[in-house]
């Protein structure tokens, strides 16, 4: 059990630092041996959250495919991303980020709903 609450911070930080690096370290591997289509084709799901970022961005159209299903929140955040640059990698690094902080946000709200360890075990299981 962690003794002092300020020991928290640099636990969880770490932990965020720890999904960075393997989340990178997994994107470049995939990037490295597959194409931008071979990596989109490898799941309808990231086929239909791409194609409907690109059509919003193309012609502003929320009626895609990809929204009906899932819905317009990460379609838009894609949508986002490619507006403000066409470089592919973006909105994985960006989704990459985003789970850090992800995994950071897990950890402090099971630390105040429970305790201390069960955040940190939360947060590193995320």
């Amino acid at each position: 059990m962690i003794p002092d609450s300020s020991l928290r911070w640099p636990v969880l930080l770490s932990l965020a630092i720890v999904t960075i690096i393997l989340r990178a370290s997994l994107f470049y591997l995939v990037t490295e041996q597959n194409s931008w289509e071979q990596i989109y084709a490898q799941s309808t799901d990231v086929e239909n959250y791409v194609q409907s970022a690109k059509t919003i961005v193309d012609s502003g159209d929320f009626d895609t495919k990809g929204i009906n299903i899932f819905g317009p929140g990460y379609p838009t955040f894609l949508a986002l991303i490619m507006f403000l640059s066409d470089w592919q990698p973006l909105p994985f690094i960006a989704q990459i980020l985003l789970s850090a902080l992800t995994t950071l946000c897990i950890g402090i709200f099971v630390t105040r709903l429970i305790n201390r360890r069960a955040g940190i075990i939360a947060a590193g299981l995320h």
